[in-house]
C-alpha cells in the first residue's frame, strides 16, 4: 500500500481573502458610523440632566434662603463684612457651608477656591480657558434680585414664569464672570454672573446688558432693551454654541444646541427654544410687569 502523506485526511486551512477583509473592515466601520451618533445622544442627554439638576439646586437654594431669611438674596450682601454676590450668599443651602463661611472672613480675598461643580455647565466649553475656579456658567436674573426684601410673592407676575437663573458662558470674548465678586464694572472685563442687568442712572455701569422693557401698556409687551440707547431691539433673544472669542456678552449664551436652559422662581427647569417669541422671553425676565407670558 502506498505511504499517505501526513497531512492526509486533515482539513485544509484556507486564509481570508483581501476582498474579505475589506468587505469585514467596512462593515465594522458601517457599524461605527451608526452607533457614534446615538452615543454622542445619549451624552448630550446625560448632560442637559446634570446641566438641569444644576439649576434645580440654585432655585431650590434660593427657596430656603426665603425660607431662612424671609426675603430672596439682595445682589450683594450688605449683612457681611466681604461683599458678596447671590450665589455666594446661596453657598450655605447647597451643602457648602464652610465654602461661605470662608468668603465670609475679610482674609477671603487670599485663599484659592475650589470648583464649586454645581456651578459648572457641562456644556460650557470656556471654563477650560479659566486659571481661577471661582467662573460659574449660570446667571441670576437681575431684574429679581435687584429689590432688596423682595420675597417670592411679589413676584406678580407668577413664579412658573419668572426666571431666577439662566446659563450663561463664564468667559465671553474677554468677559469674565464669577460668583463672588458683585460687582458689574463696564470699565473692566470682570463682571458679576448676573443678566439682564439695568442701571437706574445713566452711568456706563448700566451699559453692560441687554435688559428688558415694556414697549406697550395695553397689553403689556416686553423686548430687549439696547444697553447703549435704551431702544427696543425686538430680535435679541439668546446665543447658541457660539465661539468664546467672538460671542456677544451682552446677551445670554449656551453651549446647549437645544435650547437656553433656565431654573423658574417655582423651583422648575425649562428651556428657550432658539425660535422663542422675542417677548416670551424677555417677558419672563420681568417679575412684575404684567405680562401674560405663555409657554409652548
Amino acid at each position: 500500500m502506498p505511504n499517505r502523506p501526513a497531512s492526509f485526511g486533515l482539513a485544509r486551512r484556507r486564509g481570508f481573502s483581501l476582498v474579505e477583509l475589506l468587505v469585514v473592515i467596512a462593515t465594522i466601520a458601517v457599524v461605527i458610523g451608526l452607533l457614534l451618533p446615538a452615543v454622542q445622544k445619549v451624552r448630550e442627554a446625560a448632560a442637559r440632566m446634570q446641566d438641569g439638576n444644576h439649576l434645580k439646586q440654585l432655585a431650590l437654594a434660593t427657596h430656603s434662603y426665603e425660607g431662612a431669611r424671609g426675603r430672596l438674596p439682595f445682589i450683594v450682601d450688605l449683612d457681611s463684612v466681604v461683599l458678596l454676590g447671590v450665589h455666594a450668599q446661596l453657598m450655605p443651602y447647597m451643602e457648602q457651608e464652610a465654602y461661605y463661611m470662608h468668603l465670609s472672613r475679610p482674609s477671603a480675598t487670599t485663599f484659592e477656591p475650589p470648583k464649586v461643580p454645581s456651578l459648572r455647565s457641562p456644556f460650557d466649553p470656556t471654563l477650560k480657558e479659566r486659571p481661577n475656579e471661582i467662573g460659574t456658567s449660570y446667571a441670576f436674573n437681575f431684574q429679581v434680585f435687584q429689590t432688596r426684601g423682595r420675597t417670592l410673592n411679589h413676584i406678580s407676575d407668577g413664579t412658573s414664569t419668572t426666571v431666577l437663573f439662566s446659563e450663561r458662558y463664564s468667559l465671553c470674548r474677554g468677559v469674565d464672570r464669577d460668583f463672588i465678586w458683585p460687582g458689574v464694572d463696564a470699565n473692566s472685563n470682570h463682571r458679576a454672573a448676573c443678566f439682564a442687568f439695568q442701571s437706574t442712572t445713566n452711568s456706563p455701569r448700566g451699559r453692560v446688558d441687554y435688559y428688558p422693557r415694556v414697549v406697550t401698556l395695553s397689553p403689556p409687551t416686553t423686548l430687549a432693551a439696547d444697553p447703549i440707547t435704551g431702544l427696543a431691539t425686538p430680535g435679541v433673544t439668546f446665543q447658541i454654541r457660539p465661539r468664546p472669542v467672538d460671542c456677544d456678552p451682552r446677551q445670554l449664551s449656551t453651549g446647549d444646541p437645544t435650547g437656553l436652559p433656565v431654573a423658574m422662581a417655582d423651583g422648575s427647569v425649562r428651556a428657550f427654544r432658539m425660535a422663542v417669541d422675542p417677548a416670551v422671553l424677555w417677558g419672563s425676565i420681568t417679575p412684575s410687569a404684567g405680562e401674560v407670558v405663555a409657554f409652548e
